[in-house]
């Protein structure tokens, strides 16, 4: 990016007015943080008809900042110049939505909503945006039926975008069972992807164990979360299988041995499967509750406490019970 932008500025002395170089030094200078400097070139350069995707960019800046203030004036004034690609125009409209959204101006978000539908029918990527509208302002009925619209509109030519975003907003709405098939297009789980989770979730929360399992045990152990772990051993107590839950959550504590309420759940494990030589190990090693982070602490220590209490070990589930 230096190389990149001392280039720039040395086209730019030779040409100081050419608002193409202008653009990209502006552009460089925000993607390495400088982004109030790339403010004053793309303000000296917004509206000139050489670089019309200067308005998007300099509004975007505004809205990374929650700055909408300011953003939501710059795409009004751009939208109103339809003499530029329609791609470009309907970026600054999806834009603008997203800012109205934010400052809960939900007529205005509709209405260009209903202009990016009219001039992209069939949009799945449009469709959800305009759902998402109507969930921001509460109406859960309009959402639903906004993405049931967008998915009689997947086909194998729908673009990759409108994919993800209408997997994601199923994911985030609950509907587990309409989202897995679209993640199962998109992902690979041996790729390990950061949305392999959702994948996996997804298939979990539709019951469909087996592939939650599959997918699971596709991740790279280098690639795998916390996450994927727990589901996977969730899988296998839920099938009876405590051997292979013992095995797979000792496989996630050899890398993260400070998981204290990971290894408390697995202690609950050994105790179900009879391996008491082991499971008293544990419990009479050093146990710093400190270690748990505040949304498992309850769990985790009634679990504990419980788990001395059935090894006969009284006095500590007393220590435990009162820390809890």
């Amino acid at each position: 990016q230096d190389k990149a932008l001392a280039d720039a500025e040395f086209a730019i002395k030779l040409e100081p007015n050419n608002p193409g170089f202008l653009r990209q030094k502006a552009f460089l200078l925000h993607e390495q943080g400088k982004s109030d400097d790339a403010i004053i070139i793309f303000k000296q350069i917004l509206g000139n008809p050489k670089v019309p995707e200067v308005a998007l960019l300099l509004a975007g800046i505004f809205h990374e900042r929650e700055d909408d203030t300011s953003a939501i004036p710059i795409l009004e004034e751009s939208i109103k110049n339809t003499k530029k690609p329609d791609d470009l125009l309907s970026e600054e409209k999806r834009l603008l939505i997203h800012a109205y959204m934010r400052k809960e101006q939900f007529d205005s978000a509709r209405k260009l909503t209903n202009e990016l539908r009219a001039a992209n029918p069939g949009s799945v990527t449009d469709l959800v945006i305009a759902a998402r509208v109507e969930k921001r302002a509460n109406d859960l009925n309009a959402h639903n039926q906004l993405l049931n619209d967008a998915r009689t509109y997947v086909a194998d030519d729908t673009p990759l975008r409108g994919l993800f975003e209408l997997a994601d907003e199923l994911y985030a709405s609950k509907r587990y069972a309409d989202a897995w098939p679209l993640y199962e297009r998109l992902i690979d789980p041996r790729s390990g992807s950061p949305l392999v989770s959702k994948l996996i979730y997804s298939y979990y929360e539709a019951e469909l164990y087996e592939k939650a399992l599959e997918a699971a045990r596709s991740v790279p152990e280098k690639e795998k979360s916390r996450f994927i772990y727990d589901i996977e051993v969730s899988i296998l107590d839920s099938m009876g299988d405590l051997k292979n839950a013992i095995v797979t959550s000792e496989k996630y504590l050899t890398a993260h041995p400070e998981d204290l309420a990971f290894k408390v759940k697995w202690a609950t494990y050994l105790l179900r499967d009879d391996q008491l030589e082991k499971l008293d190990a544990f419990l009479k090693g050093s146990i710093d509750l400190s270690q748990l982070p505040d949304d498992l602490k309850f769990n985790a220590t009634r679990q504990l406490a419980w788990l001395y209490t059935q090894r006969n070990m009284s006095l500590r589930a007393l220590e435990i019970a009162y820390v809890l």
